[in-house]
């Protein structure tokens, strides 16, 4: 699955704020592209963690892209949160791919 241009967009706005160590991406899962923000807070979420998460929601938002979000606890204690997921369909990912392609083309032309 290509999602080339997600990722640079993504990358673009998570490094105005110094985050995208935060922010990793799984194609495991068939059919899905997973994108996951890391939270190292050890109780709620830090200030990198939710700028991270703030970024990834602003990009998928702005293009009126479709998820689900999740969460995953840690394994000794299941109140701490240590990353938030963002889960795109792959049709959905081949949309917002052409949309985000459009768009740096159009700047090119500029």
């Amino acid at each position: 699955m290509n999602f080339k241009g997600i990722e640079q967009l993504i990358k673009e706005m998570a490094d105005m704020a110094s985050v995208a160590d935060y922010i990793s991406y799984d194609t495991g899962v068939p059919l899905f592209l997973t994108i996951i923000v890391q939270n190292d807070a050890e109780t709620g979420i830090s200030i990198q963690s939710f700028l991270a998460l703030e970024r990834v929601s602003a990009c998928l938002g702005f293009y009126g892209t479709p998820f689900q979000m999740t969460h995953e606890a840690a394994a000794k204690d299941p109140q701490r949160i240590i990353a938030i997921r963002f889960r795109i369909r792959s049709r959905d990912v081949r949309v917002l791919e052409a949309k985000i392609q459009s768009g740096y083309q159009e700047q090119a032309r500029r």
